[in-house]
């Protein structure tokens, strides 16, 4: 170990079992990766499992994990998986979908991707980082795409005609999903939108924890008009540091004006609004059903718009 920040014994094994038979946890952040990450390592570490394919396995978790995210929630919505883009019964498939949510004249792909954040990521190396967001979240763009042209022709696809609900859909979104926490994704997606997205397919980005998260803050209407509000952020070139800072964008929006234009860059309190919205919904162990129970909670906790920057970073 060479910096603080390298794999060390602390982020693999961060509860201590104390003489007194208490535990100590150092860092509740290493906790929640050890959670996620460790399991994993231990498949691939067991000489009884060294022959399966765990990686793949890995993949399919991720896409049961996120299907299982949005049906607990989005129960009235149509959700199809793993659907095969092939333009006849003989022909190949092109590429597939991971998940298909439709929800009435709206409908996401979402690409998931499985694809761990490396040590020399995590370490700030540019040209891991650039590789690893490669693979993890334009690869899942790229294919997106190619799944967006074709549902927009669906009729013409032997594997997609008979989807239920497809003939009332007018707007297709793109979400790429990691199962890892990328702590630059929200800037890595920014800086590729010139080379890799389409003018009309707009590149939204998040992993999975984010995901979770606006899914526990908007009802299924308010979450499309988020994706909504994030695909017009991205064709905008409207830069967030992170999902929260687009989350808490969105709030603000909803919460105090409708009609305010966001500058290109959206500032730090943002993301602590939405913060602190998150805290106090997990607080009253609230199940939002519609925005105003939003409101409803952020009078009772006295939550306002902490304007410290003046809407700048």
């Amino acid at each position: 170990m060479q910096d603080i920040g390298d794999e060390n014994i602390f982020h693999s094994k961060p509860i201590i079992l104390l003489p007194n038979k208490g535990y100590f946890i150092i860092n509740f952040l290493n906790l929640a990766t050890a959670l996620n990450e460790l399991p994993f390592q231990w498949l691939m570490q067991s000489e009884s499992l060294c022959d399966l394919k765990i990686g793949n396995s890995r993949g399919k978790a991720a896409e049961k994990i996120t299907l299982s995210i949005l049906t607990k929630k989005y129960k009235d919505a149509i959700f199809n998986m793993n659907i095969p883009i092939r333009k006849t019964k003989s022909s190949d498939d092109e590429t597939d979908i991971d998940i298909l949510h439709i929800y009435k004249e709206n409908a996401i792909v979402f690409q998931v991707k499985s694809k761990r954040l490396t040590l020399l990521s995590k370490q700030g190396n540019i040209e891991s980082i650039d590789n690893d967001a490669y693979q993890a979240i334009l690869k899942a763009y790229q294919q997106g795409c190619t799944c967006i042209e074709a549902l927009r022709k669906y009729t013409e696809f032997y594997s997609l005609r008979k989807i239920e609900g497809m003939a009332n859909v007018n707007n297709l979104y793109i979400i790429c999903i990691t199962l890892d926490q990328y702590p630059t994704i929200s800037s890595i997606s920014y800086l590729k939108m010139n080379e890799f997205m389409q003018k009309d397919i707009p590149l939204i980005a998040m992993s999975i924890y984010d995901l979770e998260t606006a899914i526990s803050l908007l009802s299924q209407d308010d979450f499309f008009d988020y994706i909504g509000f994030r695909a017009d952020c991205a064709i905008r070139k409207i830069y967030g540091v992170s999902e929260m800072s687009y989350i808490g964008a969105y709030l603000y929006k909803r919460m105090y004006d409708m009609t305010y234009q966001f500058p290109a860059a959206l500032g730090r309190n943002y993301a602590q609004y939405a913060d602190m919205i998150v805290k106090a919904v997990h607080e009253e162990k609230a199940e939002i059903n519609s925005f105003s129970n939003i409101k409803d909670i952020c009078q009772k906790h006295k939550i306002i718009f902490p304007n410290f920057t003046s809407h700048l970073l």
